[in-house]
């Protein structure tokens, strides 16, 4: 008897011990991933985010500019989208054959970013080349030419025209309908609307608001392989003149809504959603667990066990202020849609929560923790992720502090949301094909 207390003792003791050492060695990931960062801000007020990388012979550069949709007219939706791919077709020191070439001499790559909340500049290349590209990229920012106005709205107009599938349009018609806020806008436009778009409105709305205190500068990779780096940056402290700053639009929670359209098309869609916490809630983690245990169940039951659909997924729709839980199929035959929204809804009730057994919860919990434990591996997504952070007001180690929670999670966690989901769908949008 007391060998084997004894033994039990000795056990619980190396459980401790291998839980301390874990932990330890989390915090030591994320101390680690805040001490290679630098902020700091040049005189013109633009912020700068600098990380250093050093097992990255690659450097990434991000460049915001803060400009959310909450700009646009509604008759001139996708007005932002096309001022930042007109900035980034040519400079007046770069016609728009120039401009590729000098990118290309130091095999780089640069491309518009274009969201709801920001627009901006992204840039990669070997970090002994990232001062010739931080120059470029601040030529594209500060010098652009606006030639080229026509070409890129024939480019816009087309891509707002393509044809989509239906999943992606009943996505769409979900978010239009039932979010009385400009997020329901498309960042790339409407053909009617991006056809109202003069030259000239891209060019106000740069001078408008174009300055320091808007922009948000981010470079990632091995810093100390580029020379003067200081100085390089600094090049960017050019003042524009007092210009407003610009805050987001806050989306208010969802409008209860229930809509359905016919088309003659020859499959089908549905999105239901529900209110969930934002980002910087306690309570995020515990439904980033639900939905990625509702897209595993989903697509099992829908589409591998009964084959009503092609596809079938959900997902947290995370934006500034409220985040929402998405369920959403693409529906092999309208007949089949009813059957596949009720089990979606039925997966969304109190006794369906209450029954989620340990062995999907262990295979969700893989699944997250391994997902977040990928995440920031790249020059690239380490500057896109401190970014997008930055500018949605959350902690730059935000992914790092998920995981920590993530690890922590337990099934009753995820059971307990049982008592919080609402009793029926909040908005439920579907296209029904014609066969």
């Amino acid at each position: 008897m007391c060998s084997f207390k004894y033994y039990k003792r000795i056990v619980l003791f190396v459980i401790i011990i291998l839980i301390l050492i874990l932990y330890s060695e989390y915090n030591l990931m994320a101390s680690d991933f805040m001490s290679n960062i630098n902020e700091f801000s040049l005189n013109n007020r633009m912020h700068v985010i600098t990380y250093n990388k050093t097992t990255s012979n690659v450097c990434s550069v991000r460049v915001g500019f803060k400009l959310p949709i909450s700009v646009e007219e509604e008759n001139k939706i996708g007005l932002r989208n096309l001022l930042i791919h007109v900035m980034t077709r040519n400079t007046k020191n770069y016609n728009s054959r120039e401009l590729p070439i000098a990118i290309e001499s130091i095999g780089g790559n640069i491309s518009p970013i274009v969201s709801k909340d920001y627009i901006g500049v992204s840039g990669v290349s070997l970090c002994r080349y990232t001062p010739e590209l931080i120059n470029i990229i601040k030529d594209i920012l500060y010098n652009p030419s606006f030639e080229g106005f026509e070409e890129e709205k024939n480019i816009a107009l087309q891509q707002s025209k393509a044809v989509k599938d239906v999943w992606s349009e009943a996505m769409e018609m979900w978010i239009f309908r039932s979010l009385k806020t400009k997020y329901r806008y498309e960042t790339i436009g409407y053909p009617d609307t991006i056809k109202n778009i003069k030259k000239d409105d891209i060019i106000n709305l740069y001078n408008k608001y174009f300055a320091g205190n808007n922009l948000v500068f981010v470079l990632a990779g091995n810093l100390d392989n580029i020379d003067n780096l200081d100085n390089v940056i600094r090049e960017f402290d050019i003042d524009m003149g007092k210009k407003y700053t610009l805050s987001s639009p806050v989306e208010p929670p969802l409008t209860e809504n229930f809509y359905t359209e016919n088309r003659n098309v020859d499959t089908s869609a549905f999105v239901l959603g529900i209110d969930a916490p934002q980002k910087k809630s306690d309570d995020y983690i515990d439904w980033l667990f639900f939905s990625t245990y509702l897209s595993n169940k989903m697509d099992d039951e829908i589409r591998q066990k009964r084959g009503l659909a092609y596809s079938a997924a959900s997902s947290l729709l995370s934006m500034i202020s409220n985040s929402y839980l998405v369920v959403r199929s693409d529906i092999s035959s309208s007949s089949n849609i009813d059957d596949a929204l009720n089990i979606a809804k039925d997966y969304l009730t109190k006794d369906y929560i209450a029954n989620i057994n340990t062995q999907d919860f262990n295979l969700v919990r893989n699944m997250v923790v391994g997902s977040l434990s990928r995440s920031n591996q790249t020059s690239s997504e380490i500057a896109s992720t401190l970014l997008s952070n930055y500018l949605n007001n959350i902690a730059l180690d935000y992914y790092e502090k998920l995981l920590e929670k993530a690890k922590k999670v337990v099934l009753a966690d995820i059971i307990s949301l049982q008592y919080v989901i609402p009793k029926k769908p909040q908005s439920i949008i579907e296209i029904i094909g014609k066969n």
